[in-house]
């Protein structure tokens, strides 16, 4: 059983080091990881009981921190584990990529914020000492947005800052798609709506060219998040319908299926008696024209 720990802890370090190097794309992890689900499920199993390994035990749970999208239960494997962690004895790079599994955005949510943010601090601290400076960068990305989320502004723009002092031309380009995502955020929560959607925009183009469904995605459903969200607030602040059109328009033509979107152009076409327009809406919903 040890055996079949080690050796399964061996291929999820191999992989989940490629993967937070930005060497690999999201379904390629997955393929690799996905099959051999089942034996790191007996692996955890066998280290975590009573017989088994804890710090064996640690590591599978730190380096299974990207598979929580994929497999919740493994975000469950890593709390339980803190207090053994944060007393030390552990191997560094273990520990840092613990912590840095803590701080991942797939756990945001399980934990409380300023658990999260803790995490981001220690896994940069450790990865600096490491001198692995992506994973430094990467760290700081998720310091970045929690401390946006604790509404430190100061402290957030100044962990982007020093992200920005890591990266290279020649890093992949995730590393740049994550600094146009935490700028369009920040710009976002400052109002600057303009520079929010520009630098959103950039990032959509950017992700279209890493081959990288995951990107994509979210690229394309944040810049539709801010489409409809300077479209309500044209239409409800500032009185501007025609400009609320646009920018729903605008939403609707990235994904014809959004149902905020959807039933915002109806809103507008029937406040307005176009019914062509109205009854050209998509009708993916019932609550797009009520009945």
């Amino acid at each position: 059983l040890r055996r079949h720990a080690l050796g399964v802890l061996a291929f999820m370090q191999r992989v989940d080091d490629a993967n937070l190097e930005g060497e690999m794309r999201t379904d390629q992890y997955a393929a690799l990881v996905l099959p051999e689900l089942d034996n790191l499920r007996a692996a955890y199993a066998w280290a975590s009981g009573e017989d088994g390994d804890p710090k064996l035990a640690i590591a599978l749970a730190a380096y299974s921190g990207s598979l929580i999208d994929y497999a919740v239960e493994c975000a469950e494997w890593l709390l339980p584990h803190l207090p053994r962690v944060e007393a030390g004895g552990i191997d560094q790079s273990i520990a840092a990529r613990y912590w840095r599994a803590l701080a991942a955005g797939n756990m945001m949510g399980r934990l409380p914020l300023d658990l999260c943010a803790r995490a981001a601090e220690q896994a940069r601290a450790l990865y600096r000492s490491l001198e692995k400076p992506r994973r430094m960068f990467s760290s700081l990305m998720r310091l970045t947005s929690y401390r946006q989320s604790q509404r430190q502004h100061t402290a957030a723009l100044a962990a982007l800052a020093e992200a920005r002092t890591l990266i290279q031309p020649s890093w992949p380009t995730e590393f740049h798609i994550h600094v146009l995502r935490r700028e369009s955020s920040l710009a976002r929560g400052e109002r600057r709506y303009a520079d929010a959607q520009a630098l959103l925009r950039a990032e959509v183009k950017l992700s279209e060219t890493t081959g990288d469904w995951r990107l994509q995605v979210i690229a394309r459903n944040n810049l539709i998040d801010l489409l409809w969200q300077i479209g309500q607030i044209e239409e409800g602040q500032r009185n501007d319908d025609a400009a609320a059109l646009a920018a729903f328009v605008r939403a609707a033509e990235l994904d014809p299926r959004s149902v905020p979107a959807l039933q915002a152009l109806a809103r507008l076409h029937r406040k307005a008696k176009r019914l062509p327009e109205l009854l050209a809406v998509p009708m993916c919903t019932e609550a797009v024209i009520p009945r």
